[in-house]
């Protein structure tokens, strides 16, 4: 989807998203990093109780409408809730492929900082409780 976007960009004439690429392509890395921590903890937890597939599910809707990938942080309606809002990592995620393929700008560093701390933590998390239930898996399955 990402390439997808970066022809549009291309197509509407948008030249600096071309010069932000390795930017937009750290961020990607990062993102995988924590989608992968994130996998090995609900994957691990779903092992043991498996109530955590039905309630990722839920979990996972609201997530998706308290990012703000459709809307801006700066719309009027939003601006009470930016402190928040600012809470989901993803938020930070949204807000720095905005600056460079949207702005034209590198994330500030808290913006960036904060997204790869979040995604070493969810890393971390997820690694640690695998550990810890990975000795009675297969008996559990």
């Amino acid at each position: 989807e990402m390439s997808l976007l970066m022809v549009v960009l291309l197509g509407f004439g948008d030249w600096q998203a071309l010069a932000f690429l390795p930017v937009t392509l750290v961020l990607i890395a990062v993102l995988a990093v924590f989608s992968f921590g994130l996998g090995l903890l609900v994957s691990a937890l779903n092992v043991y109780f498996r109530d955590v597939e039905h309630f990722m599910n839920i979990i996972l809707l609201v997530w998706i409408y308290l990012t703000p990938v459709i809307y801006p942080l700066t719309i009027p309606g939003v601006q009470r809730y930016v402190t928040i809002l600012k809470l989901n990592p993803m938020t930070e995620m949204t807000e720095c492929f905005r600056a460079t393929l949207y702005y034209g700008r590198f994330p500030t560093a808290t913006q960036f900082g904060y997204f790869l701390a979040a995604a070493l933590a969810v890393l971390a998390a997820g690694w640690v409780v695998l550990i810890r239930l990975e000795a009675r898996m297969a008996e559990e399955l």
